[in-house]
């Protein structure tokens, strides 16, 4: 998941000052003081992020003392405060700078002096990278493998002072490569690989193209339509339980190195990179017509750092390869922690062996009025600063599935339904909401309702709309779930009265609205029809919840879908003509 997400920390005190003695504190407050008074009125998180260049999270970050901004950050505070003065902006960045010094001078000061009754000597002490790099990640890397946090920081500050740290695994001489991730990974797992598990490829022909794409998926997980919760409400089709018993690991040690090399290639490259809660799926299928799951919480970190390095090591992989052929002789050797995480169909299918995350993907199709008469579905093109699939189509909205509360809190419960996350990200990614931070309060489930017009709408009138799961598969690259939804909206009123009220968020370079009819003068390569006849720049899950959507909407409202220019039908698990 990809995620695309970018994952937010849950929230802690402001940096502690000791009595005043804290440069880091006092570059924190600082910035505080002159987000509050330094215009003569406060200005808004959001809007002083925008104004820099930052996430509103980085912003908050430096306010807590939890980050150190680097010089061009502070550089950019002080221009936008001194509001056009030259001589009181290099007056506030000579302050800001000097404040920043200190506080780096400190940081390096306490990362010599821990842990207790063990001190470097100060000729090994080396630039303490942590200004960029949050500790929270080498923390969790030094739980994980089970070592001290200082030597995580020797190991660390000894990759990057070598400049060999960030090279990805096994990449001796990076050339580009025509090889695509879905098609190796199509011939890595075979069908008599995926059958060891119970499981069978996803598989379309478009226009006499046949597509395979990389889902694994089971015959009773597609042609699907279940019914899901509906805002504020609950469905008897929708049975997901919370489970607070530790899942079991896989050994956790191979992926230690790939993983340190992760760390350095985040600090090389001055990416952000944040924990957060998830939903770890430990158990899956589909019975008396509903969705029957159970999921327990653990953190995008513990992910991040084991099986979610799987697509790193195939990356890697891809850049040494020159055909599949090489690749999968290979594979054992390019590919080590693949082969024994998840070698086969029943790698895949031991969900609850491992850190099994993942993501709910949603086709949004609303009803119009006369003169349309069909629906209008959206797409997304990936944004560049997302975490996975950049510059790819997918539907939207598609976020992890993740709470939007503590682990602690009262109202986890209300949010392991898919639904949950279906109707929040509505709410963030195409209505244009505020995003929900984990906080460490508890929140009324659905709380974001009552602050968005179209959504208090759709509650007021649950006879306007269905949210179904149409597709449930394991993505083949890391082994995460997707559940794939459909949000059909079939009362045209809706489309009245909120046409104008689509503002995707941060994540999509671009939105894109398409009919489910073709136009008068509409050529056969644009519009829904050219979208879905270029395979390869979708991702694998967001076209299969596109192809099973549609597959519905036709099926049940086949005056508003007439597509004649796309020829599709799912070839596996379950042949079955569909468009």
């Amino acid at each position: 998941m990809r995620p695309p997400i970018r994952f937010r920390m849950a929230p802690t005190l402001p940096a502690q000052t000791d009595g005043g003695a804290s440069r880091r504190g006092a570059l924190a407050r600082r910035i505080a003081e002159l987000r509050e008074t330094g215009l003569g009125r406060p200005v808004k998180g959001l809007a002083l992020a925008s104004a820099v260049g930052t996430s509103k999270h980085s912003l908050w970050e430096w306010e807590h003392g939890r980050h150190i901004p680097r010089e061009q950050a502070l550089d950019a505070l002080a221009r936008f405060f001194a509001q056009g003065h030259p001589d009181t902006a290099e007056a506030l960045r000579s302050e800001l700078l000097g404040l920043r010094e200190e506080a780096l001078r400190e940081l390096q000061n306490e990362s010599a002096r821990r842990p207790p009754g063990r001190r470097r000597q100060a000729a090994k002490v080396r630039p303490a990278h942590l200004a960029t790099l949050d500790p929270q990640l080498i923390r969790e890397y030094a739980r994980l493998f089970r070592i001290q946090y200082l030597q995580a920081c020797d190991e660390l500050f000894s990759a990057l002072a070598t400049g060999n740290g960030h090279q990805p695994v096994g990449r001796r001489d990076p050339k580009p490569s025509t090889l695509t991730g879905r098609e190796v990974l199509a011939a890595y797992y075979s069908d008599d690989s995926l059958g060891r598990g119970g499981l069978a490829p996803y598989e379309a022909e478009i226009n006499d193209r046949r597509v395979r794409l990389a889902l694994a998926t089971r015959p009773s997980w597609s042609g699907i339509s279940v019914p899901l919760a509906a805002l504020g409400g609950s469905s008897r089709y929708e049975r997901c339980a919370l489970t607070t018993t530790v899942g079991p690991d896989r050994a956790i040690d191979p992926f230690r190195a790939l993983a340190l090399r992760f760390l350095c290639d985040i600090e090389a490259k001055g990416l952000e990179i944040y924990d957060a809660p998830i939903f770890r799926l430990r158990r899956l299928d589909l019975r008396r017509g509903g969705l029957d799951a159970t999921f327990s919480p653990d953190s995008f970190l513990h992910y991040r750092l084991s099986v979610g390095l799987l697509g790193d090591e195939l990356t890697a992989a891809l850049a040494q390869a020159s055909s599949i052929d090489e690749l999968l002789d290979a594979s054992g050797e390019r590919m080590p922690l693949r082969a024994q995480v998840l070698p086969d169909g029943a790698g895949l299918a031991d969900l609850d062996n491992r850190v099994c995350s993942g993501g709910v993907l949603t086709l949004l199709a609303i009803a119009r009025p006369k003169p349309h008469n069909d629906f209008l579905v959206l797409a997304q093109r990936r944004g560049a600063s997302v975490s996975d699939s950049q510059g790819l189509l997918s539907v939207i909205p598609r976020a992890f599935h993740q709470p939007s509360v503590l682990p602690h809190s009262r109202a986890l419960a209300s949010e392991v339904p898919p639904s949950a996350t279906l109707y929040r990200e509505l709410f963030e990614e195409v209505l244009g909401g505020r995003e929900v931070e984990v906080d460490d309060r508890d929140l009324e489930p659905m709380w974001f309702v009552d602050e968005s017009k179209p959504l208090r709408w759709l509650r007021e009138r649950p006879d306007s709309y269905q949210a179904l799961c149409v597709g449930l598969g394991v993505n083949l690259f890391s082994g995460n779930y997707e559940i794939g939804t459909l949000l059909v909206i079939h009362d045209p009123k809706f489309w009245r009265a909120f046409e104008q009220a689509f503002r995707p968020n941060w994540e999509v370079a671009n939105l894109i609205r398409c009919s489910t009819l073709p136009g008068p003068s509409a050529s056969p390569r644009r519009g829904l029809s050219g979208l879905i006849q270029a395979p390869d720049v979708w991702t694998s899950e967001g076209l299969m919840v596109l192809v099973e959507g549609l597959a519905y909407l036709k099926r049940y409202f086949p005056e508003r879908v007439y597509l004649p220019a796309i020829h599709a039908r799912r070839l596996a698990p379950t042949p079955a003509e569909l468009l």
